[in-house]
């Protein structure tokens, strides 16, 4: 599969929630990757790219990120399926919030990342 993301992804492997926007109810997965423009999960539920999600993650330390995806990929493993969310409804607090994590969890790389191709 080819890359397309534009943002630098961090390591999550957490549980997070989402509901599809015609149903009421939430469904696990496993966050597996987080950026600021979207997130890989893997889950038992069949998401047809296109779809539009309501999405809640649950960093450490932190109050629930809540925003709206909409499926971009999917890809079936077995028993499971993996999954290539966009965010496409996300307020600046929650972005903030993944920031704070990723700073607090992945600081030399992110220093790394941030100068890369400064000189």
């Amino acid at each position: 599969m080819q890359e397309k993301r534009r943002s630098a992804r961090w390591s999550v492997g957490r549980q997070a929630q989402f509901k599809l926007f015609a149903t009421d109810d939430y469904r696990q997965c496993v966050l597996v990757d987080i950026s600021f423009g979207g997130c890989q999960i893997i889950s038992n539920e069949d998401l047809s790219p296109g779809s539009r999600t309501e999405f809640v993650i649950s960093l450490p330390y932190l109050d629930p990120i809540v925003t709206e995806t909409r499926v971009v990929w999917q890809k079936e493993e077995t028993f499971r399926k993996r999954q290539g969310l966009q965010f496409t409804r996300i307020g600046d607090f929650d972005k903030e919030k993944i920031f704070l994590y990723v700073r607090d969890n992945y600081r030399k790389e992110l220093i790394k990342r941030w100068w890369e191709g400064v000189r």
